[in-house]
């Protein structure tokens, strides 16, 4: 079973008119093609989960990198604010 990591970052959003939003990017080269997913932002913080075999490509205005001990009380927060945890649980009840 494949495991990932949860790392969290601050963005850093750049303003103006040809301003943009630099996120962190990342394939595994297996068939499988795994990149990294998004999971949520809370109080400022994006987590992002990068499974095992992927490497995280950082734009250079992300300098808050930084692997994530998930607690009980956290893993909840994120399952609470994740798009990908509330689809899930949505096609369970389906």
């Amino acid at each position: 079973m494949p495991t990932a990591q949860i790392y969290r970052y601050q963005p850093a959003i750049i303003p103006g008119p040809q301003g943009h939003d630099p996120r962190p990017t990342g394939t595994d080269y297996r068939p499988t093609g795994e990149g990294l997913t998004e999971l949520c932002e809370l109080d400022g913080w994006r987590y992002v989960a990068v499974p095992d075999g992927v490497t995280p490509e950082l734009p250079a205005e992300i300098t808050t990198w930084e692997a994530v001990a998930v607690t009980p009380e956290l893993r909840e927060a994120i399952k609470l604010a994740s798009p990908h945890a509330q689809l899930i649980a949505q096609r369970v009840i389906d």
